[in-house]
């Protein structure tokens, strides 16, 4: 090892200045104001920037930023996720989807007669499994360092990111641009398990970047990350089996609930096995908060399951 690889968080260009964020405490919600004169009076602060869904704090230094980020002061707007509470979803909310007959399902696999299979069963089995939110908790803190031209029309960022395509076509949504107007230079990453697939803090520092007219490094903080970032999804499974008389396992059904749409739904399905009757299914509901790819994906809970 003789500390060779380049990361993000090693990029330095001349005149660039540092920055750091501070996103709602519910997903989704916007800044409406803040105590931006008070900020801006602390020592090294260069100014602020209003992001769709969090205040950046300008500096000259890291240190300045994130000392400046403990005394902002936000008032935040609605959003979609107040007052939700991920316990009472996970121990209440999602098993009553499941029993309501009414409940929007879609069916991922439908096989034979299961209904009969559980009619004529020798011996029927039930269980319910729950699982939490996941964080990625990758090593390195989100960052990402961003230049925009004098004439404002090309931007370029550096990053460490699992899917440059999405980070590119992210960055260049956030500031109106094409994407042949981004360039992204890619860094090696401090772990991603998913997380660095989509490309919002590198969208947030081209963001910045443009506002400031100066070469930017955005750092999240890990409890910023921790916070709002973007999880691997609750989910409430519900399986059941019959056997026959020779004890073969005769017939299955299998609903997972929770938000996250196809995030939910890998790995559900049982081709290994021979079962004559089956009946998979997926049931929704939606809640606002930010989910994402968490390694292997649906496979954690649903093969557990």
């Amino acid at each position: 090892m003789n500390g060779s690889a380049r990361y993000a968080m090693d990029v330095q260009l001349p005149g660039m200045v540092y920055a750091t964020v501070r996103h709602a405490p519910v997903h989704g919600a916007a800044p409406e104001s803040w105590n931006d004169a008070k900020v801006k009076a602390m020592k090294g602060v260069l100014g602020t920037v209003r992001l769709p869904d969090g205040v950046a704090i300008i500096a000259d230094t890291l240190p300045h930023a994130l000392g400046a980020r403990k005394a902002l002061e936000v008032q935040w707007g609605k959003s979609v996720a107040d007052g939700y509470d991920s316990e009472t979803m996970l121990m209440k909310t999602y098993a009553a989807v499941h029993a309501d007959p009414n409940a929007k399902s879609q069916t991922l696999e439908a096989k034979g007669d299961p209904k009969a299979a559980f009619a004529n069963a020798a011996k029927t089995y039930k269980a319910e499994f729950r699982s939490d939110y996941g964080y990625h908790a990758q090593m390195e803190p989100l960052n990402a360092v961003a230049r925009v031209n004098a004439a404002g029309n090309h931007v370029e960022v550096w990053e460490g990111t699992q899917d440059p395509a999405s980070s590119r076509a992210a960055i260049a949504q956030a500031l109106g641009f094409k994407e042949e107007q981004v360039t992204l230079h890619q860094c090696y990453m401090g772990g991603g398990f998913g997380r660095r697939s989509l490309g919002d803090y590198s969208a947030e520092a081209a963001r910045i970047a443009r506002g400031v007219r100066k070469p930017v490094k955005l750092v999240w903080t890990r409890e910023e990350d921790m916070q709002y970032g973007m999880f691997r999804p609750q989910a409430f499974q519900c399986l059941e089996a019959a056997t026959d008389k020779e004890g073969s396992v005769s017939g299955w059904t299998h609903c997972v609930v929770g938000d996250g749409g196809v995030l939910l739904q890998t790995g559900i399905r049982i081709p290994y096995y021979q079962v004559p009757n089956q009946y998979i299914e997926a049931r929704g509901t939606s809640h606002g908060i930010r989910l994402k790819h968490w390694r292997s994906v649906g496979h954690v809970f649903n093969v557990f399951a």
